[in-house]
């Protein structure tokens, strides 16, 4: 299996003196789809954001590539880790492509300009989420589920090793969610990469996932292989409401009773 790519110890998390998780220990390894389940306010997107740096935790350890999370330089944490936020304030004046050419910034050296290679990767990223003919168009035009294609081109293009994704499927039509998390899963095998999702769609994260952590209401999670830990059982307790499971032989499909 290797050297995990993400590892935390005894990881506790916080907000206003509240406990959303204690004592989660994880490894997230190339080729892994973690997704990250539970109520709102269980602390999906606090998890996330921590992972990233943009919060400390309230205890335990962070580990990428072996080493702690706050030894790494902005820069270079940047090359590995890139971060798709729920939302986002984007008003900038700029095209389709000078946005997404944001994404490869932290692989450039210090005031150089974006070369022949970055261009490429924009334009491919852009391919992937189906917005090669809107380049040369203001990001101000875009509408909302444009400018999350953007967002997840522009994180295609920086080509980190840990893709945290905060609820990836907002305002895209279920072609597009589909579209997009299975370029990103096909990454996971090409790149040696390895992905951190939190979303509210259980069937999402069914048809993606390799793995899930399911957060409690109460702050203890539950961490497992996406086949233990998607129950009609497991997911009704952390829910609190009766979900069941219906399949086909090929897919399970879960829903509120």
């Amino acid at each position: 299996m290797g050297d995990a790519l993400l590892e935390t110890r005894e990881l506790r998390l916080e907000v206003a003196s509240r406990v959303l998780c204690e004592s989660l220990t994880l490894q997230l390894h190339a080729g892994d789809c973690l997704g990250v389940l539970g109520q709102n306010g269980t602390g999906k997107t606090t998890l996330l954001h921590t992972l990233a740096r943009l919060r400390p935790a309230a205890g335990g350890e962070i580990l990428l590539q072996g080493r702690n999370l706050t030894l790494w330089s902005r820069k270079a944490l940047a090359t590995r880790l890139g971060m798709l936020f729920q939302s986002r304030h984007d008003e900038m004046p700029a095209s389709v492509e000078q946005t997404v050419l944001l994404g490869r910034h932290p692989h450039l050296p210090d005031w150089q300009w974006e070369g022949r290679q970055d261009h490429a990767l924009a334009r491919a990223a852009l391919e992937h989420v189906g917005l090669q003919s809107m380049a040369r168009r203001e990001l101000a035009s875009l509408s909302g589920g444009e400018r999350q294609r953007l967002a997840l081109a522009m994180l295609l293009a920086q080509q980190p090793q840990l893709y945290l994704l905060d609820e990836p499927g907002n305002h895209l039509d279920i072609a597009y969610q589909v579209n997009v998390l299975q370029v990103l899963c096909a990454r996971l095998q090409t790149q040696g990469a390895a992905v951190c999702m939190a979303t509210h769609d259980i069937n999402l994260a069914a048809r993606f996932c390799t793995h899930i952590l399911l957060l409690h209401p109460h702050g203890q999670p539950l961490l497992g292989a996406a086949q233990e830990i998607l129950t009609p059982a497991r997911l009704s307790e952390a829910y609190e409401c009766r979900i069941g499971v219906v399949s086909n032989g090929k897919r399970q499909v879960f829903f509120v009773e």
